[in-house]
Parts: structure tokens; C-alpha cells; sequence
């Protein structure tokens, strides 16, 4: 999980723990001025990379997929969306 305001930070590593995900999730606190969404996105696309699926019987191909919650336009990034 990568959270994002003038900074973007991995608030919690890859898990299957939905607690460790609410708990992080409740823990979220309103951010600054800067919104870096699109920082925050090429951070998320290079944690997928290196994530290597593990095939189970009942999903042999599992997807890298990325959820973006945000109330705001990018504000501030150094990374632009056709770089994502």
C-alpha cells in the first residue's frame, strides 16, 4: 500500500492479512497542500514489477492490479502520466 501527499511513502508491504490492510487503511490521515497521484503510481507499477505471482490450483494466472483512492488531482509530481 503507497499512500501520497508531498511525499510518497509503502505504508504496507504486499499482504494477504486484510487486518494489516484495514488497520494501515484506518491509520490514513489527511494529507498537505501536494497530492504526487502520479509519483505515487509509477511507485505502485514498480513494487507489481517485482512482484512475482504465485500460481495457486484455483487461480493458475493471477493479475497485478492496482487500486488508486483519491480524492484530488495530481499536485507536485516529478513522474507525468504518460511515463506511468
Amino acid at each position: 500500500m503507497v499512500g501520497f501527499n508531498d511525499s510518497v511513502d509503502t505504508l504496507l508491504d504486499f499482504t494477504t492479512s486484510r487486518v494489516k490492510v484495514l488497520d494501515t487503511m484506518n491509520q490514513l490521515q489527511a494529507g498537505t497542500a501536494q497530492a504526487r497521484l502520479f509519483d505515487a503510481m509509477a511507485t505502485g507499477i514498480e513494487m507489481l514489477s517485482r512482484l512475482q505471482p504465485q500460481p495457486t490450483a484455483d487461480l493458475p494466472e493471477r493479475r497485478r492490479v492496482m487500486v488508486i483512492m483519491s480524492e484530488v488531482t495530481d499536485v507536485g509530481s516529478e513522474t507525468h502520466l504518460s511515463a506511468s
